[in-house]
């Protein structure tokens, strides 16, 4: 169930139809569908009074945790390869492949980015964000599964670690974005600047684990402790709803009331775009 915040913000929601989707409403030129939805402005002085909900601090903390991943792979990285070249025959890794090694997250990273500008909008923030999650995951365990030779371990780094960064990528493009939609207008900006320091807090973490694992496989451990956190993220996104802003800017006018549905009647019906643009 949405939070009453949330519920306002979509019941009072006001889109503005450009002239030229208006005249192509009024000529009747566009009767399946919705005309589509160009902007938005939410009575700020409402959102601004909503109460703070356990929901709403739900909302910062799992993109937060997001980012606190994000952070942990920076701090983490330079120990885990240490420990992973105390893994090779000689003991040695050459520039080029210390190079890689520490970069391949970010290059991930570069990718995920890069894939949000064409996918974003239909994916949604909190699709972005579970997917984000389940790449930490799946990078984290794909990252120590290689066995045998030094060769077969040193790709399953590599690729692994460009997953890690693929989650990186979206998590970090839909966090502040999921938490300033949803959260209320008068934290919205505190909880997005916490979201930073969550990021802060995850470097600090990564060198701890470089200083607290010691063993012989200790890139094992090292690189393998975000996964019960992705799991976190990815459960928590799960239960929490979609951003109404995201659904009214989709034109999804059925999924809104849907997703509002036990409230409606109370905060009253929300307007289609055809009355909008009457």
């Amino acid at each position: 169930e949405l939070p009453n915040e949330w519920l306002k913000m979509a019941s009072m929601t006001v889109s503005l139809v450009d002239s030229a989707e208006r005249k192509d409403c009024e000529n009747g030129r566009r009767r399946n569908v919705s005309c589509s939805i160009s902007s938005a402005v939410v009575d700020a002085a409402s959102l601004h009074a909503a109460p703070l909900t356990a929901t709403s601090f739900m909302a910062f903390l799992f993109p937060a945790l997001a980012g606190l991943l994000f952070g942990y792979d920076i701090g983490c990285t330079s120990g885990a390869v240490l420990s992973f070249r105390d893994q090779m025959p000689d003991r040695e890794l050459s520039p080029l492949l210390d190079s890689i090694l520490h970069s391949a997250s970010l290059m991930g990273a570069l990718l995920g980015t890069v894939g949000t500008f064409f996918a974003a909008t239909w994916l949604g923030r909190r699709r972005q964000l579970m997917l984000g999650a389940a790449l930490y995951g799946c990078g984290s365990i794909v990252t120590v599964l290689g066995v045998g030779g030094s060769g077969a371990k040193t790709a399953c780094v590599i690729a692994g670690r460009l997953v890690y960064g693929l989650g990186i990528g979206l998590s970090m493009h839909a966090a502040p974005t999921y938490i300033s939609e949803v959260t209320p207008s008068r934290v919205r900006g505190l909880f997005v600047s916490l979201k930073e320091g969550f990021i802060v807090i995850g470097i600090m973490l990564g060198f701890g684990a470089a200083v607290v694992f010691t063993a012989a496989t200790a890139w094992v451990e090292i690189w393998l402790a975000p996964l019960p956190i992705a799991a976190v993220v990815l459960a928590g996104m799960a239960t929490l709803p979609p951003s109404p802003r995201w659904l009214l800017q989709r034109a999804q006018q059925d999924a809104v009331q849907k997703a509002v549905a036990s409230g409606a009647s109370s905060v009253g019906p929300i307007p289609t775009a055809r009355a909008l643009a009457a």
